[in-house]
């Protein structure tokens, strides 16, 4: 339990520094008004409700709820770190970039709390994803405040932030591996 909730805090300080400071992001690479901003930044989200769906849907056909959000973190922390890099002199891919992030960074849902659900009694299942929602959320905190320290340190760059943020993704999915939550895949139905 102790190691899923180190995962979901990690998750959270990526998810909440990335989700807070996506408009930051977005204006500051496509110097648009408020309202480009706005309408560019739902396009991650979008991205992030197909990612949802897919990989909790993939995740559930073999089994293996670790390895999904695992690749759920790479993707985004890979992503993220590009975004930025790539930056001004591809906007275009520099914004396809952020909505793999965010894609990532949210499609690991499905199959954390499958996986959470997996490895513990039905006893102590209901408290125990209590505890882990509750302690990790607080990572919710650290995000966007380190974030912000990293940004004001640099003078408004991102680069700090976003190398933060894709680590603290990268170490949740590494975390990930060493919880035991797999189950088998689901067999094929014969048919007749």
């Amino acid at each position: 339990m102790w190691k899923l909730v180190a995962v979901y805090f990690l998750i959270q300080i990526g998810f909440y520094g990335l989700n807070l400071w996506l408009p930051t992001l977005i204006q500051t690479l496509t110097q648009r008004g408020f309202v480009a901003v706005g309408v560019l930044a739902a396009l991650p989200y979008v991205v992030a409700g197909f990612g949802l769906w897919f990989n909790g849907w993939l995740a559930d056909r073999t089994g293996r709820y670790a390895l999904h959000v695992f690749i759920a973190m790479l993707i985004a922390a890979i992503s993220l770190v590009g975004s930025v890099l790539v930056g001004h002199a591809y906007i275009a891919i520099s914004m396809a970039l952020i909505c793999l992030a965010m894609g990532g960074a949210l499609a690991y849902d499905g199959p954390f709390w499958a996986a959470a659900s997996t490895t513990m009694p039905a006893a102590v299942l209901g408290g125990a994803l209590g505890l882990i929602n509750a302690l990790g959320n607080l990572g919710g905190f650290v995000g966007p405040y380190v974030g912000g320290y990293l940004q004001d340190a640099s003078g408004g760059s991102f680069v700090g932030t976003a190398a933060f943020l894709a680590a603290m993704l990268l170490l949740a999915g590494i975390v990930m591996f060493s919880v035991k939550a797999d189950r088998p895949a689901q067999p094929k139905r014969q048919p007749g």
